[in-house]
This record gives C-alpha cells, sequence and structure tokens, in this order.
C-alpha cells in the first residue's frame, strides 16, 4: 500500500487558529453578559445605564466597590447570578489568551521535532531542493503517486506554504551538507537539485554524489553551457526550468527506467578537494591560471572554513585556501589509458543488470586501481571469465539470460574457479547461492571494494 506524505492539512498553524477561536468565543460571551448584567439591573432595581454598566463591572470583576444603590433581593439574587456567569466568562476569556500565547511560542519549536522525526524514518524517498515553482509541482506528483519526499527551502514565505500544506520539510541553504544530511540522504533514492541558480545546483549535485555515490540525481539547468557539467559533476539527468519540467522530473525519479539517457560525450570525472600548499605552484595565482595549470575546472573555494562557489576568477590564492577541483576524462581517453595499464592493472569483471550500478562500480574499482570490465549479459560475462581470466568476477544473481548462479556453476564446471574469484551479487543481504562469496547490491560500494581488495590480497 502506498503511503502519502503531505496530506495534513495544517498541523500547528490549525491549533493556533482555534486557539483564536476560542478567544473570540469567550470575548462574545463577556461582551453579552456585560450587556445582559446592566440591562438587568436597569430593569429589576430601575437605574440609569450608566450606573447600570457600572454595578455588572465590579460585580463581574468581584472589584467589590459600595453598590450605587441598596439593592433590593431581587437584586440580590440578580447580582449572585451575575457573578457566578460573568466569572465564568471572564475566566473563561483569560485561559483562552494565555493559551494562544503559549501555542504561538511552543508550536514552531514542537512541531521541528516532530518534523525531524518524522524526516528520521523515511527510507527510499525523494529530496527536493527548492520549493518553487517546478519544486511544488515536483511535491505535487510525489504527493500524488504516493511517494514519500522531503523539501529543503531556506525562504520563509516558501516554508509558510511548506507548513500550509503539511509537507515534511528543513528549513536551510540545499547547498549545506549538513541540511542535505539532516533530509536523510545517505537513505534517499533520488534528488531533484532545483534551485534557480546553476551554481547552487552544482554544488549539490557534487555534495549528494560523493556523500551518496548511487543516489539518482535530476538537476534543473538555467544556462545551456552549465548543462555538461552538471553531468560531469554527476547528475543523471538535466532539464530546463517550466514547470512543466517540475512534474516530468519527479516521473522521472519514480520511473527511471523509462527516461532517457542524455549526455553526449561521457566522462569520467572526480571532484575533490586539492590544497593549495600541496601544490605551490598555484599559490598567489589567480583561480583563472590556477585552472589552466590544473588542466580542470575550479568549482569552488575554502577559505577559513567558508565556501564560495564559482570563486571570481581574479581571485588570488592563498597558501591555506583548498579548491574545489573538477577533473574530467573522455571515454576515449579513458579507454586508452585503461589499455597502456591493463598490464599492470587488476582486472574485475562487472556483470550487473543495472547499468547505472555498473557504472558506480567501475568509477569505485578504478579509483583504488582495477581495471573493471563491464557486460550486462550473463553469457558474455562466462565467455570473459573462460577467456580473459579476471582476477575478480561480479555477477549479478539477476542477470537477464543466464543468472549469475548459473554463470557460478558453469564456471566451476569449467575448473577456472581457483583462478577466477567469484562474487554474487544479491537483492537482499544473505541471500545467494548458499556457498561461495555473496554480497548485497544494497551494500555501499566501499564493502564492494574492500571485498574484491580482500579477495586478491
Amino acid at each position: 500500500m502506498r503511503r502519502v506524505i503531505g496530506t495534513a492539512p495544517c498541523g500547528p498553524l490549525c491549533e493556533i487558529m482555534d486557539a483564536q477561536r476560542r478567544i473570540h468565543l469567550a470575548l462574545l460571551a463577556l461582551v453579552a453578559v456585560v450587556m445582559l448584567g446592566t440591562f438587568g439591573y436597569m430593569t429589576v432595581e430601575d437605574i440609569p445605564p450608566l450606573q447600570g454598566l457600572y454595578m455588572t463591572v465590579i460585580t463581574i470583576t468581584t472589584v467589590g466597590f459600595s453598590e450605587v444603590v441598596p439593592l433590593s433581593d431581587a437584586g440580590r439574587v440578580f447580582t449572585m447570578i451575575l457573578i457566578l456567569t460573568g466569572f465564568g466568562c471572564l475566566t473563561f476569556f483569560g485561559h483562552s489568551f494565555i493559551e494562544a500565547v503559549m501555542e504561538r511560542a511552543l508550536s514552531g519549536r514542537e512541531e521541528r521535532k516532530k518534523m525531524k522525526r518524522r524526516i528520521k524514518g523515511l527510507k527510499g524517498h525523494q529530496i527536493i531542493c527548492g520549493f518553487g515553482r517546478m519544486g511544488m509541482a515536483a511535491a505535487e506528483e510525489f504527493r500524488r503517486e504516493g511517494s514519500d519526499f522531503v523539501v529543503i527551502e531556506s525562504r520563509p514565505e516558501q516554508c509558510e506554504e511548506l507548513n500550509r500544506r503539511g509537507y515534511p520539510h528543513i528549513v536551510g541553504d540545499a547547498t549545506s551538507e549538513d541540511h542535505l544530511i539532516e533530509a536523510g540522504l545517505a537513505r534517499a533514492k533520488g534528488l531533484l537539485a532545483i534551485l534557480p541558480s546553476d551554481a547552487g545546483n552544482l554544488f549539490i549535485t557534487l555534495t549528494a554524489r560523493e556523500l551518496n555515490p548511487i543516489i539518482r540525481i535530476v538537476a534543473r539547468v538555467e544556462e545551456p553551457s552549465s548543462c555538461k557539467k552538471l553531468i560531469r559533476a554527476g547528475a543523471d539527468h538535466v532539464l530546463s526550468p517550466f514547470t512543466s519540467a517540475g512534474i516530468e522530473l519527479a516521473r522521472d525519479l519514480l520511473t527511471p527506467e523509462t527516461s532517457g539517457h542524455n549526455g553526449g560525450d561521457t566522462r569520467d570525472v572526480q571532484a575533490t578537494w586539492v590544497a593549495a600548499e600541496n601544490r605551490p605552484e598555484i599559490v598567489g595565482k589567480s583561480i583563472g591560471e590556477a585552472t589552466m595549470m590544473l588542466h580542470g575546472e575550479i568549482l569552488g573555494l575554502r577559505r577559513e572554513g567558508v565556501d564560495v562557489l564559482c570563486p571570481n576568477p581574479q581571485m588570488r590564492v592563498g597558501m591555506a585556501d583548498q579548491l574545489l577541483f573538477l577533473e574530467s576524462i573522455s571515454s576515449e581517453a579513458m579507454r586508452e589509458k585503461e589499455e597502456e595499464l591493463s598490464e599492470y592493472l587488476a582486472r574485475v569483471l562487472v556483470a550487473v543488470e543495472s547499468p547505472r550500478l555498473s557504472a558506480l562500480y567501475a568509477r569505485v574499482l578504478r579509483r583504488v586501481g582495477c581495471l573493471p570490465m563491464v557486460t550486462h549479459s550473463g553469457r558474455e560475462a562466462l565467455s570473459l571469465i573462460s577467456a580473459e581470466r579476471p582476477e575478480v568476477a561480479l555477477v549479478d544473481q539477476s542477470l537477464p539470460d543466464l543468472a549469475g548462479v548459473e554463470v557460478l556453476r558453469r564456471i566451476r564446471a569449467l575448473d577456472v574457479d581457483q583462478e577466477v574469484k567469484m562474487i554474487l551479487l544479491t537483492d537482499e543481504e544473505g541471500n545467494g547461492s548458499g556457498d561461495g562469496l555473496c554480497l548485497s547490491k544494497d551494500s555501499d560500494p566501499n564493502e564492494m571494494v574492500a571485498m574484491v581488495v580482500g579477495t586478491m590480497g
């Protein structure tokens, strides 16, 4: 059953409105008692309206001043009734007023605690960075489809709208690593980077890809020239900013298998922080000069704990600065480099059904000095293992044409399993073939690397 997020009407806002209604009701009752008391004294004791109002006020407030005229027996009975009803109305009004003040003071804090607990309980959800027109359209589509989501927004007026709709959200800067972690980035399934700034979306993409290598990232782009940068930084899909695109972004995350892959030139990239003190040749140079000397792109600068996105090319690099450096290598250059080093690198076969997961595995394996050989076919994996004899083979249990367990069985029949260390990738932890090494596809990529390195060592 799908669980719908965001159907609560307005949370603490409704409670505050209820308190205000109680104040209005108590005030109306108090005015009615004063008017009835004034009219009652005028009728029972035959006194002018001002004296009747005076008697009513000192009676309700229990001040105890002297009576303007001696009261008859009927007047005394009327006064007792007026004391009970008037004091009750006055007490109700005071209680309602104090309650409304306390609710207004404490509701925000309590609601934030509830929101944090609600977000901590989410898993496999979507994160929306920015709640403009695109963010609203995407959130509505997620709500309709029953997909959990969290919004990160810093603008007060948009946060009020989020409160009104009851959407789970975090108030803060979406480019902040702390806010992304608070939104459950490590547990999230997808992320929409749809700030009105390409630099902000680029920084979100880099941070999210570093903290969660397998999350699906869909980003908004303002300038066409930024499209390739976002893709190289780790975005899976990039779209232009229209309201209809917000719905398409949501559908793209909810049904990734139906979306097209945009990209053109495929590149392997790695964004890293480079300490200027480790590259003394760039110290004192401008950002533009340092970019040419490093043969890449400088996306940010960290100085005294403050991050600057897309720094001014004229800014000078200091000894204590750190630069966020993006180096890209074309797929053709990567293949040429791997061919040159193939006899020195440990070869690892990656036979995984998902192109996205296989690309992730290939990327992290290259970083530890391995040469990945990628295929999405069980039969081709069997052929490659027989012909190439890689040191390790990662075989997906769910390969479409030949299941991973069957690939392992045939490899053992060929008696090459002593040369090739086999690791079966399963859908769930411990759900394997009963023997040999197994690894869940939901495991952290670092666990996969550790198992591969341990197997070879």
